[in-house]
């Protein structure tokens, strides 16, 4: 039965869907990250890049692959979507 709900859902894109789920009543924001061909985290673990305070990484985005969770020994490859939750989206929007 699931299947036949989310097969009758329309999908949002990522930014659409970051722009949905803006929690700034509680002081949060969602933020994305492309990891560029030219990225100093490219090749390197999700755990040794640093985030502000209060930021976290929700999930990685690969194309054609399942969301990656829990993904701190996870190396960064090009192309890569970072999902953050954070209170600071301008300094994350920076890295």
């Amino acid at each position: 039965m699931a299947a036949t709900l989310f097969s009758k859902c329309n999908l949002l894109s990522a930014k659409e869907l970051t722009g949905l789920l803006s929690l700034k009543n509680l002081g949060f924001n969602l933020a994305e990250i492309r990891v560029s061909p030219v990225s100093s985290y490219r090749g390197r673990l999700l755990s040794s890049v640093a985030l502000p305070e209060e930021s976290r990484v929700l999930c990685i985005l690969r194309r054609g692959e399942a969301p990656i969770l829990g993904c701190e020994n996870t190396f960064l490859r090009e192309g890569d979507t970072l999902v953050v939750l954070t209170k600071d989206e301008e300094t994350v929007r920076r890295l």
